[in-house]
């Protein structure tokens, strides 16, 4: 049984998770038009339900970000929190509509098509930005950020808003104005998207 570490002082109590599920997806479709990938099944199972359970014990509550197919999300008791910006304009638009829909101090945000989503996430990112007194604390794998695997305080949201309003869309960029604790983790396997049916068929057994 896995055993999650604590935190080292501020309860999960004050996070909120949030699914990146609002993209289109047209990488996963045979004919380019896109398909929701959160609800592609693996191992019996969709996507963003490998997602939800890994993340569900880490956090307080969880939001999804999900802009289209609303009614195919519905078995999932979570609150849907669709992009504030039109045009489908990336992840950033996702996490600036879970900031502004926080009510927690801290919004920690995963991508719906990463199953082996790691069970120390977000402890691990909690305990590193606290100690550094950082405002965003994102994962590292390899000496590769993964910037869509990141914990965010909820007050940045006004700062995302005049970052987006520029026309800038690089996560990254975004992390780099602000005072950002880089977590390393081994598991590679843990920041591991699907973006094509082939890579999902690849991993099914």
């Amino acid at each position: 049984m896995m055993v999650l570490p604590p935190l080292i002082s501020l309860p999960a109590a004050d996070v909120t998770g949030l699914v990146l599920a609002g993209g289109l997806g047209r990488r996963m479709s045979a004919d380019g038009r896109g398909v929701n990938k959160a609800l592609q099944l693996f191992r019996g199972q969709p996507l963003i339900e490998h997602v939800i359970l890994r993340l569900r014990p880490q956090v307080a509550s969880i939001m999804l970000n999900v802009n289209e197919n609303m009614e195919a999300f519905r078995p999932w008791p979570d609150p849907l929190v669709p992009d504030q910006l039109t045009g489908f304009q990336g992840p950033l638009a996702g996490v600036h509509a879970g900031l502004t829909r926080c009510t927690t101090t801290w919004l920690a945000i995963v991508p719906c098509d990463s199953p082996f989503l790691a069970v120390d996430l977000v402890p691990r990112l909690m305990q590193a930005a606290l100690e550094q007194q950082a405002e965003i604390a994102v994962a590292s794998n390899d000496g590769q950020w993964q910037p869509v695997f990141a914990l965010i305080r909820c007050e940045l949201s006004t700062s995302l808003a005049d970052y987006l309003k520029r026309g800038d869309r690089k996560i990254d960029l975004w992390f780099s104005q602000h005072k950002t604790a880089v977590v390393e983790f081994d598991n590679a396997r843990a920041f591991l998207n699907f973006n094509r049916l082939e890579e999902l068929q690849r991993y099914e057994h």
